[in-house]
């Protein structure tokens, strides 16, 4: 008699998948610092000027105190500018990574800006909230978004592929 290997469920598979995304969302909101990701402070100052303004920013829409409450932000969670190896530290206000990562604005497609503009927005009195707060607020809407798309991504691959 051969023995034959057991098949696994595609569910389980899928269910395995999805909660293991789960908890890499969770543990990287909980455990990264905000601002931690290189470009996290570009994306988030699109979404929070597009929330205030109710439109797409421009170049121009970025006034000296957003950056100054960012910065004030980044200060206060004891971030410090890029030190080259052989070098003095620099100012946070000259960090390359924070400059380069402003550039979003004006140069990326502002769909899931808009997304998260009325995310922010549904927060209650989230002009009130401190920015690393409203950071952690969209951060949960990039897992909810993560987690959706791959739901959609194994249901369309469950009904397109039964027997597999």
């Amino acid at each position: 008699m051969e023995a034959r290997a057991k098949k696994t469920s595609p569910t389980l598979i899928f269910l395995c998948i999805l909660g293991l995304t789960l908890i890499q969302g969770v543990v990287w909101i909980k455990a990264i610092q905000v601002w931690g990701a290189p470009d996290e402070p570009g994306h988030f100052l699109y979404v929070k000027l597009y929330a205030e303004l109710e439109r797409p920013p421009r170049p121009e829409d970025i006034k000296a105190p957003d950056w100054e409450a960012l910065l004030q932000s980044m200060r206060d969670l004891n971030w410090q500018g890029y030190v080259h190896p052989n070098g003095k530290p620099i100012p946070l206000e000259q960090d390359p990574t924070l400059m380069a990562s402003g550039l979003q604005i004006g140069q990326k497609p502002p769909g899931y800006y808009a997304l998260a503009a009325q995310w922010l927005r549904w927060r209650p009195h989230w002009r009130q909230m401190p920015l690393a707060e409203q950071v952690i607020w969209l951060r949960w809407l990039s897992l909810w978004l993560r987690l959706s798309s791959l739901i959609i991504v194994m249901t369309l691959a469950m009904r397109l592929w039964p027997e597999n």
